[in-house]
């Protein structure tokens, strides 16, 4: 390891601590917190505030500012997040021997961003990166609606095609709606033979460090062998995802997936 410098150090320890306290901390806080003397705090802090990263808020506490925000919407777009994901699929694809992918929210749509086909002789096909459509029938695509705000979620229902695809297809709104809620309550979604006769899927939220569902993680299985190895492509999607989410900074007070394979 390279030399450290001690300023730098100590101003990373307190955008560190002041984003475990969203509602803002004194100066003396920050100064205990820390293990600084005030004097030292005061001067840290102040340069933080100058360059945006700190921000002194009505009441005298400081927080982080907008300039940490730029850095942090940098980093979404940059290759950390994609190398995160393409790990991800990677991981699940091994584990289960199926295709696994991630799909991002893009114009109301859920949007397969990586993929990885999986070893078995038999497996699910036609899925490629840029495939997207029928959101509500896929997993992925309702586990990204299930996160989403009333209010999109209300302005996809409203232009979404409910024209069955399968028996099994979800036909109205108002079952969307409530299928959403069970999502986010249990933490997985799955696609039983709702887009394909044949096929079965099982997605889990991928989350940010703002606690955001940023992507889905999905693994794809011909329908009888999903029935033949339903708890460990349960196990193996949740497991991943989980694991993704704290890579990226997540820190949940309890697990984001609770669900298990029912």
């Amino acid at each position: 390891m390279g030399t450290l410098i001690q300023s730098v150090a100590r101003s990373l320890n307190i955008l560190n601590m002041l984003s475990r306290h969203p509602e803002g901390l004194t100066n003396r806080e920050i100064a205990e917190l820390v293990e600084l003397n005030i004097s030292t705090t005061h001067h840290l802090v102040n340069t933080l505030e100058d360059g945006g990263y700190v921000l002194r808020i009505g009441n005298g506490n400081y927080c982080i500012g907008s300039a940490a925000g730029r850095l942090y919407s940098a980093y979404l777009r940059g290759p950390s997040l994609h190398k995160c994901l393409n790990d991800a699929v990677s991981e699940l694809a091994e584990a289960t021997g199926e295709t696994a992918y991630t799909c991002v929210w893009q114009n109301q749509a859920a949007v397969i961003d990586a993929i990885m086909e999986g070893s078995k002789a038999v497996r699910v096909g036609g899925l490629f990166v840029g495939f997207m459509g029928h959101t509500h029938l896929r997993a992925s695509g309702k586990v990204l609606l299930a996160y989403r705000g009333s209010k999109e979620v209300e302005s996809y229902i409203q232009n979404a095609d409910f024209t069955p695809r399968t028996e099994q297809s979800i036909r109205d709104g108002q079952a969307l709606r409530l299928q959403l809620m069970e999502i986010v309550d249990q933490g997985y979604a799955i696609d039983d033979r709702e887009y394909d006769d044949d096929v079965n899927c099982v997605s889990a939220p991928i989350f940010s460090a703002e606690g955001k569902a940023i992507a889905a993680l999905t693994v794809s299985t011909p329908a009888q062998r999903f029935r033949q190895n339903r708890r460990h492509l349960f196990d193996a999607l949740l497991q991943v995802a989980d694991r993704t989410s704290r890579v990226l900074g997540y820190e949940p007070t309890e697990l984001p997936h609770k669900g298990k394979a029912p």
